[in-house]
């Protein structure tokens, strides 16, 4: 049966679409796209372009009809035609086409014992796929560094490779127990160690550190316990992995590989915020 439920009224202005709530609440996002291209033709020179029909929206979307159709009431009442809602039907199948699944923006990263049925991985091969396609630049947050000359040699050769390849280490920097020394004091003797015994490149990243974690104060220190990698702004591990040979091959250590532009131009922003107004600090040279 043929059911008339509203028609469009030519003396409507034009509207100039949804509003937020009716957006939010969308039912077309719920539809399938074979769903949308026949609404979409039937607004445009079909069934629904003389005007709403029960039967015609039940036909085309199934169970969910009734949410289908009461969208498309609110959408009559605020004044809009056939036209205008074939363009709401379009710009949510664009919408559709544009996005992708989550997995292509976020890979999980899972280090420990094997297991039957569990897809796994080390963190120290992700983080060798990621260096090995650095091409502008590398910023690396860590909150403990050992066996370093392992676990850095793939990204020193980079460096060697590239000099043009622009390198930030943000690292941890405890005060060593009993030691009294000044805080720039403090940060050159880990600088020397770290490029004696951690670091197995010719040349040597931009290292800083947080102040805070020197003070004399326990009740004032503050650590720099983030763990990430980011490459060339378009690619960031985020672990719970030290930089150390048991977090990165032998720990159970859970992290994210983010692809998501808007996200690691906020992560990026913040370290850089940090490294501007000096709560990260340059290191000077031993």
């Amino acid at each position: 049966m043929f059911t008339s439920i509203a028609r469009w009224s030519s003396q409507r202005s034009t509207p100039s679409g949804p509003n937020s709530s009716q957006m939010h609440s969308c039912p077309l996002r719920e539809l399938t796209a074979g769903s949308l291209s026949a609404l979409k033709d039937s607004f445009r020179t079909g069934v629904l372009s003389y005007g709403l029909s029960r039967s015609e929206v039940e036909r085309l979307t199934g169970p969910a009809s009734q949410h289908v159709l009461d969208y498309f009431r609110d959408l009559v009442e605020e004044g809009f035609q056939p036209k205008h809602i074939a363009r709401v039907i379009d710009a949510v199948l664009a919408d559709r086409e544009g996005s992708f699944p989550l997995s292509h923006a976020l890979d999980l990263v899972i280090s420990g014992p094997d297991l039957p049925g569990v897809p796994m991985g080390d963190t120290a091969a992700s983080m060798h796929t990621l260096v090995s396609t650095a091409m502008e630049s590398v910023i690396l947050v860590g909150y403990a560094v050992y066996h370093g000359k392992s676990i850095f040699k793939h990204l020193a050769v980079r460096m060697d490779e590239h000099p043009e390849l622009d390198v930030k280490f943000l690292l941890n920097l405890p005060r060593p127990p009993g030691n009294t020394s000044e805080t720039s004091t403090v940060a050159r003797e880990f600088l020397c160690d770290f490029k004696d015994k951690q670091w197995p490149g010719k040349r040597l990243p931009a290292i800083y550190y947080d102040p805070r974690s020197l003070e004399s104060d326990p009740g004032k220190r503050a650590s720099l316990h983030a763990k990430c990698v980011i490459i060339d702004r378009r690619e960031a591990l985020i672990t719970s992995a030290n930089f150390t040979d048991a977090g990165q091959s032998r720990n159970v250590e859970v992290g994210l590989c983010l692809k998501q532009a808007e996200m690691i131009d906020r992560l990026v922003a913040y370290f850089e915020a940090l490294i501007a107004h000096k709560f990260l600090v340059k290191m000077l040279a031993c």
